[in-house]
């Protein structure tokens, strides 16, 4: 399921792909969320697209994840746990220094043997974002309330 999942959206992954060629501002992080009937933990790729000093400005983003979650998506049965998801949007940072405020939009699509739907994703959150790492906390849908940890290049 994996591998047709992988497959049928690699465009949206491919999309991405020039962009971290000639790119000097990228970031690659694991996020893990929680809120209430939702748990995630997905993988994401950022590349800042807008021309600026600081951290300020406009990212794309994708993202490759999982959530796991019997009431919203599904009826109980142990395939109501195996909601693949992948997403694409943009993110604008608001802040001079290290540390952020952060908007996010863009759309995203669930796959399971049973069902697909494409979904709205947003959040707010704050970020610090040091030389070679960054941090993210805040709130969206779907992640819930989260944390994330990654690599910036």
């Amino acid at each position: 399921m994996l591998k047709h999942f992988l497959l049928r959206y690699q465009f949206v992954l491919l999309l991405f792909l020039p962009l971290s060629i000639v790119a000097q501002d990228n970031s690659i992080y694991v996020t893990g969320g929680a809120l209430v009937l939702v748990n995630s933990l997905n993988f994401n790729y950022e590349h800042k697209v807008s021309e600026s000093e600081t951290n300020q400005g406009l990212y794309v983003k994708s993202t490759i994840g999982q959530l796991w979650t019997a009431t919203l998506f599904g009826d109980g049965d142990d395939d109501s746990n195996n909601n693949l998801y992948l997403s694409a949007g943009g993110v604008y940072l608001l802040g001079h220094n290290a540390s952020s405020f952060e908007m996010g939009l863009g759309i995203g699509h669930f796959s399971r043997s049973d069902f697909s739907r494409a979904v709205p994703v947003a959040n707010v959150g704050y970020r610090y974002m040091g030389k070679r790492s960054i941090f993210r906390t805040g709130i969206g849908f779907l992640e819930g309330l989260y944390l994330s940890y990654g690599y910036r290049f």
